[in-house]
């Protein structure tokens, strides 16, 4: 019988008061592959469950205005070019995703306010939560289920053939489209899973990957480079960021110099 010492009453199990707080080498108990999936009261994963986009309401949301975000951060012409959408109700800058035929496969709504104030009750935020309300800071809030494994953010934009430029977040792919870049990607994350790799291995034979200047950002490149070794006719190329820059904070002038000349459009 399990110690009650042991039990993790944090995560499940029946209230017992203060003297049965968890063993203080739990973490090391859980780590060590001693623990078996379901003991001390782990929650199970709850299997994810697909849910189709509301296409409906993502028409009405591309339908509103240009958010007043993305004028200001000079992403106007992208906004209307891959059909994006606006929840003010939400204040959430939504992104369709398509597939390479321009089916919609799901979406994801960027928050607008980072530090600054709490849309949902005005205090000053300097944190991820707010706190007068507790309103929790979830930059990306993306439409549920599985989809994200098979699909990247603006394969339904490129021209087939021409070199794909590879980078993590909606808003890096956005800002390259502004500068020329017009084969541009999101993975919506850093894992580069098996199902959006072959995607690109269909869309190019030419990759450029360019994470964040961060650990993770190092990581997706890592993650791309050995994942699309399997696909022999792609060749790819990974550019590194300096520390704390990310794709999206560039310049025109510092997209050119990073990027190879055959990335661009519109290439002078």
């Amino acid at each position: 019988e399990v110690p009650l010492s042991r039990r993790d009453y944090r995560v499940g199990g029946p209230e017992m008061g203060p003297a049965l707080v968890v063993d203080p080498d739990w973490d090391d108990i859980k780590t060590s592959g001693a623990v078996q999936e379901g003991m001390y009261g782990s929650p199970r994963p709850k299997p994810k469950i697909d849910f189709p986009p509301d296409e409906a309401q993502i028409d009405r949301w591309m339908a509103a205005p240009v958010p007043g975000y993305a004028i200001q951060r000079g992403f106007a012409q992208a906004h209307l070019a891959w059909g994006l959408g606006h929840d003010e109700r939400n204040r959430r800058w939504i992104h369709p995703v398509r597939s390479e035929e321009g089916k919609l496969v799901g979406s994801t709504g960027r928050l607008y306010w980072e530090h600054g104030h709490c849309f949902r009750c005005g205090a000053i935020v300097e944190a991820k939560e707010c706190p007068d309300c507790c309103q929790s800071y979830v930059k990306y809030k993306h439409h549920p289920g599985g989809w994200r494994k098979n699909a990247l953010f603006g394969a339904h934009m490129v021209a087939e053939g021409n070199p794909v430029v590879l980078v993590e977040g909606t808003t890096d792919a956005l800002r390259l489209w502004e500068y020329g870049v017009r084969d541009s990607c999101a993975m919506l994350g850093t894992f580069a899973n098996v199902g959006q790799m072959q995607l690109l291995a269909r869309l190019t034979t030419d990759v450029i990957v360019m994470g964040d200047g961060d650990e993770a950002g190092r990581t997706m490149n890592g993650n791309v480079t050995r994942a699309l070794r399997s696909h022999v006719d792609v060749t790819t190329e990974a550019v590194e960021l300096p520390e704390g820059v990310d794709p999206g904070d560039l310049t025109e002038a510092q997209a050119r110099q990073l990027l190879p000349p055959r990335c661009f459009r519109d290439p002078r």
